[in-house]
């Protein structure tokens, strides 16, 4: 008589520990608009003891990658348990994030800028994205008192805000807008939000001979693409991605675009030709 086995399957979790924001081995390229718009070099250096407690010391420099020649000190942060504390050098200290939020949590961080007041602000969806190989929590937040429309910020886990490591109130400033550009570890990008780590007033010219202009920058309705002479009639597609790097607008000859529909934000605008080169890339803000 044959015996039917029976299998068993434990069907076993897989836990990836989460990986710490604060981290020596890292830097975070911020852009900040306006007049002038210009790149932060973020990197935390050496501890320092703060009323017994200790914290890693944040310093940023104006530069595409860190330059500790020229660095400024920014502020002190420190992890506990997926929370990351800040303690600037005039206030008390005060959490900037928290990744343990669930779906409908609301958290205040408070403004360390002493600019515009604390920002409240709800979870309105989490899924997950790829860090370095690895899948790490990304969080997407609503205001509970909205400050206009703007790009909904988002936390990703190792990673910080899509405003800035520590620009969480910013986009609420006015004439404080800012965007998170890249991450780099060990000198290798792992977050890459604009598929540039660098942005300064000067627009980036793929082909510098073109003399494509695009204006105004910023802006609050209307783009417009004046091509030169050199390139008149050789236009055959825009291209615009948001802080996400999503694809928002793509339409083909075309020399004004709307854009007061837009949220508030930094937006690459590219341009090809009838034969898909590239002509140029380009940032503006949208106020």
């Amino acid at each position: 008589m044959k015996i039917a086995g029976l299998l068993l399957f434990a069907v076993i979790p897989i836990y990836v520990l989460p990986q710490e924001l604060i981290d020596e081995s890292k830097t975070w390229n911020v852009v900040e608009c306006c007049s002038p718009s210009r790149t932060k070099s973020y990197k935390f250096l050496g501890d320092t003891l703060i009323n017994s407690i200790v914290y890693k010391k944040l310093y940023y420099s104006y530069s595409e990658n860190f330059n500790s020649l020229n660095k400024e000190y920014a502020a002190s942060l420190r992890e506990d348990n997926q929370k990351v504390y800040i303690k600037p050098s005039t206030l008390d200290e005060s959490i900037i994030y928290d990744f343990n939020v669930d779906y409908g949590d609301t958290i205040t961080v408070k403004d360390i800028f002493d600019i515009d007041g604390d920002l409240t602000m709800r979870v309105d969806s989490i899924d997950s994205i790829n860090i370095n190989s690895k899948l790490r929590r990304r969080i997407f937040f609503e205001d509970i008192e909205p400050y206009g429309n703007f790009e909904p910020q988002i936390w990703i886990e190792s990673i910080g805000s899509s405003y800035g490591i520590i620009e969480v109130t910013f986009p609420h400033i006015p004439d404080m807008l800012t965007d998170l550009l890249c991450v780099k570890q060990n000198s290798s990008i792992i977050f890459n939000a604009y598929g540039t780590c660098y942005m300064v007033d000067d627009i980036k010219e793929v082909v510098d001979k073109n003399e494509l202009q695009i204006f105004p920058n910023p802006s609050s309705d209307f783009i417009i693409i004046k091509p030169s002479s050199k390139i008149q009639g050789k236009l055959i597609k825009v291209n615009i991605s948001n802080n996400l790097g999503q694809v928002i607008y793509m339409k083909e000859n075309v020399d004004q675009i709307d854009i007061s529909a837009f949220p508030k934000g930094l937006y690459i605008i590219e341009i090809l030709d009838k034969h898909k080169t590239i002509i140029k890339i380009s940032k503006f803000i949208k106020l």
